[in-house]
């Protein structure tokens, strides 16, 4: 395989590289520059995990290291409570469930210890994290609000909470937007009045 590689305005040569294959991977794919986008000549585009497959995934992880768990019940509040994101199923909600087990001096991981998991990591049964549950609580006191108020309510960029927060909020359909004004839905609303993030 030949590159030509430039040196200078003057001339340029061309150096022999082994064939190889080059793999992307990232979050904000038009963040990227064109010129690097437009020579990928395969896009593959991952939706978020539903929680079957990530109960999978979370029983092979467990198998894997050996931790056992007191029932089926307790991978499936530990993938529920993920964001249909493996990473999150497997270094945060498992990792910390298993490690509230052995501060009690088990080597099971039991119900008890999922529930007390969660309500140290501030998560709810469908995975919403603190910050995501303020902002909700914000548009819920508004109504409506700008993502201008939004920010600085929250004390986060605008890009952030579009990014980080209501990407999730908008798939689960918590929130919507009209124009530049987020609303709260009836699912966000029940959501935050009705959810308690106290250990069952």
């Amino acid at each position: 395989m030949y590159v030509p590689a430039r040196i200078s305005s003057m001339y340029s040569r061309t150096i022999r590289l082994a064939k190889f294959t080059m793999i992307l991977a990232t979050t904000h794919e038009y963040l990227l520059q064109d010129t690097l986008r437009n020579r990928m000549r395969i896009y593959c585009r991952f939706d978020y995990y539903s929680v079957e497959i990530l109960v999978g995934i979370v029983r092979q992880r467990a198998d894997a290291l050996g931790w056992k768990y007191e029932s089926d019940e307790v991978l499936h509040i530990v993938a529920q409570r993920a964001k249909g994101t493996p990473r999150q199923a497997i270094h945060r909600n498992l990792q910390t469930c298993w490690c509230v087990a052995k501060s009690h001096g088990r080597d099971v991981i039991t119900l008890k210890d999922v529930h007390e998991a969660f309500c140290h990591l501030q998560i709810d049964e469908l995975g919403l994290d603190k910050l995501d549950r303020f902002y909700l609580e914000v548009l819920l006191e508004c109504g409506r609000s700008s993502l201008g108020v939004l920010s600085s309510k929250l004390s986060l960029p605008a890009f952030t909470i579009q990014r980080v927060v209501e990407t999730y909020l908008l798939k689960e359909c918590f929130i919507t937007k009209d124009k530049s004004v987020r609303v709260i839905t009836e699912k966000g609303k029940n959501h935050i009045e009705n959810t308690s993030l106290l250990p069952k």
